[in-house]
């Protein structure tokens, strides 16, 4: 199962509400490994961002249609995942 974050910018009169949907991929950028003084470095992990879904709601719009956005996309994920 991916990770997936819903971020929310809530804009304000002359800044729209943006909504982002990106999926976490953690990878090995690099394996352990013994330095030149005979210590072991630990491996490196990185996480990375891949965006899914931009959306930027109309300036003007209300507050209870801005929140009804991520639940909206939660469902959408679900569906899509059990596909």
């Amino acid at each position: 199962m991916e990770i997936v974050r819903i971020g929310v910018d809530i804009g304000k009169q002359h800044d729209p509400t943006a909504i982002v949907v990106a999926e976490l991929d953690k990878r090995q950028v690099k394996d352990g490994y013994w330095d030149w003084l005979g210590e072991y470095v630990l491996a490196v992990r990185t996480t990375i961002y891949k965006i899914r879904h931009v959306e930027r709601l109309n300036l003007g719009g209300n507050y209870l249609h801005i929140s009804g956005g991520p639940p909206r996309l939660r469902r959408n994920l679900k569906l899509t995942s059990a596909s």
